[in-house]
């Protein structure tokens, strides 16, 4: 039986991609996010949509809806959903003789 394959963890947010999600939410986009840690509540790879960006000094101030519920976290707990790029090998042409 085939193994099941695990993502792998993604970078935290850094300052330019809280800025990035406050300004696509202005907007009124609802940008993916994913939990990279897993919490008593929350799972590791849980994925919600960021729904509010508040002020930085509150520590967990990036909010996320998860189902009905709108959850705070810190830029640290979070990383930008998506695919994971491709691996360097599989992009790379083989050498010729």
């Amino acid at each position: 039986m085939p193994t099941r394959r695990t993502a792998a963890t993604p970078p935290a947010l850094t300052d330019d991609d809280v800025a990035a999600l406050r300004e696509k939410v202005q907007s009124g986009e609802k940008p993916r996010v994913v939990i990279r840690a897993a919490s008593a509540a929350v799972a590791a790879g849980t994925r919600g949509n960021v729904i509010r960006v508040g002020d930085p000094k509150d520590g967990e101030f990036v909010v996320v809806r998860l189902g009905k519920d709108e959850v705070p976290f810190a830029p640290n707990e979070l990383g930008i959903a998506g695919r994971p790029a491709p691996a360097a090998a599989a992009t790379s042409t083989p050498a010729t003789k």
